[in-house]
């Protein structure tokens, strides 16, 4: 509201004018009509003055006096205000006619006062409906055409939008077909690494089983001869021990023949016998297995045996037995 007054401060000046100016007459004509007509010529002051004596009894009550007298002074009062009230009548009627003349000259002045106010309110109301009328369609105007600036920013924008999408849609088609190529070369490389690796791994087999088969031939032929060379060494092994136990046994069987006393018609003695010793070479139990021809050479043979311990030691450990047999024969 303010806005709408700052910008049309000349009609608010114009109608503050307007409605100071229609004071200023109301209030100079009603002063005008309060004033006496000249044309009366003089005779107004009389009627005024006549009717202040007549109201004068109106308003002084007399004190009451005798019937008498009263009624004696109110027809002698009553004569003379006759008297004076038809002069004063006519005078009167001339001042109600000018005075009716003068109001309605004053309110056909009103009349045309007030018409000619309503009239320039009525333009100022025109003017104000007018410049409401143009401000409006100013602002229908500006707002039409910030509407239609704000459509084509619309529309810009979208076609804008509508750009970049596609922009980024070709990109990223772009992106997608690069990807797949390269996602192509990629599943092309890896075939032929996997099929140069399956080859190698088929030559590097192939060579690796021919190795393995030489190394096999290579170690079979290997065990064959360690296993020759060990039964050889074995069957060295065993003959020398062979003959290391046979020459212990020899030894036993010599000792315990030396030890033997020959009793009397003991010819051609010879029976099998059998020996537990310790490894210390204790005898721990001797036995004749097959009789040496009669008791007297059999316990001739146990004694040479109880003689012969402790027996003689093997020359070595891995040759002692802890039960030696043996043929004593010591004739043969």
């Amino acid at each position: 509201m303010w806005r709408y007054l700052i910008r049309n401060w000349r009609a608010v000046l114009f109608a503050i004018g307007v409605h100071v100016l229609l004071g200023l007459l109301i209030f100079f004509g009603v002063r005008y009509n309060t004033q006496p007509s000249p044309k009366s010529g003089g005779k107004q002051p009389e009627i005024v003055q006549a009717q202040l004596k007549q109201s004068q009894p109106d308003q002084t009550k007399p004190k009451q006096s005798k019937p008498e007298e009263s009624d004696k002074k109110s027809n002698s009062t009553a004569d003379k205000e006759t008297e004076q009230k038809e002069p004063a009548k006519a005078d009167k009627e001339d001042a109600d006619k000018a005075q009716a003349t003068e109001a309605k000259k004053q309110k056909a002045a009103e009349a045309k006062a007030k018409a000619k106010a309503e009239a320039e309110k009525k333009k100022r109301q025109e003017e104000k409906r007018k410049a409401r009328q143009k401000e409006l369609e100013k602002a229908r105007a500006k707002k039409k055409a910030a509407e239609k600036a704000r459509k084509k920013a619309e529309q810009k924008k979208k076609a804008a939008a509508k750009k970049a999408r596609e922009q980024a849609e070709a990109r990223r088609k772009a992106r997608e077909k690069a990807q797949r190529e390269a996602e192509k070369k990629r599943a092309q490389r890896e075939k032929r690494k996997k099929e140069q690796a399956a080859k190698d791994k088929a030559r590097r087999e192939s060579a690796l089983k021919d190795q393995l088969k030489r190394a096999e031939q290579q170690q079979e032929t290997q065990s064959k001869l360690e296993k020759q060379l060990k039964q050889e060494q074995q069957a060295r092994q065993a003959s020398r021990q062979s003959d290391a136990r046979q020459r212990y046994k020899q030894s036993i069987k010599q000792r315990v023949e030396n030890n033997w006393i020959k009793p009397p018609d003991a010819d051609n003695v010879s029976c099998k016998v059998r020996v537990k010793q310790l490894p210390s070479g204790q005898i721990t139990s001797k036995k004749i297995v097959t009789s040496c021809g009669s008791s007297a050479a059999n316990r001739s043979v146990k004694r040479a045996i109880e003689r012969s311990s402790p027996l003689p030691s093997p020359p070595s450990q891995n040759l002692f037995e802890p039960e030696i047999n043996f043929t004593f024969a010591p004739n043969q």
